[in-house]
């Protein structure tokens, strides 16, 4: 029935091209927001700042460069980042889909919590899209069942 249900919403909607990219490197634990849209170098530079200075600590495996973000060319492209938190015993299910409809964005995200634990889960998905102008024409849904 919910799998019906979420399906039926998402009728009438285009998928959109995108490219899935990792910025894994920045901790996103001492950060308030959860929903990222970035348009310029100006603004990557300071995300990458206020990630920092909220959690400088994360630990990085020997090798890993931080700074090798992919390269944007954000006169074409926008960055977009999505980051859930669901509790469990296991690791949840996740499924991300970008979706368009009537000139605005849907980043929606299907998770599917394992058990009733206190454990918490996080996972970020970031992807690359064509331009986007408006931040405000995104918009971010999470449907969490068990």
């Amino acid at each position: 029935m919910y799998l019906l249900i979420s399906i039926l919403s998402f009728v009438g909607q285009d998928s959109v091209n995108y490219d899935a990219t990792d910025i894994s490197c920045i901790d996103l634990v001492g950060l308030r927001a959860t929903e990222f849209v970035i348009n310029s170098d100006h603004e990557l530079k300071e995300f990458v700042y206020k990630a920092r200075r909220s959690f400088p600590f994360k630990y990085l495996p020997p090798g890993t460069v931080c700074e090798d973000f992919p390269a944007i060319e954000f006169n074409e492209k926008t960055l977009i980042g999505y980051t859930v938190m669901v509790g469990g015993c296991n690791e949840p299910t996740w499924d991300m889909t970008f979706l368009q409809r009537d000139g605005e964005y849907y980043m929606h995200v299907e998770v599917g919590e394992n058990g009733s634990c206190r454990a918490l889960f996080t996972k970020s998905y970031w992807i690359i899209a064509d331009k986007i102008e408006h931040a405000d024409l995104i918009h971010f849904e999470k449907n969490h069942h068990k």
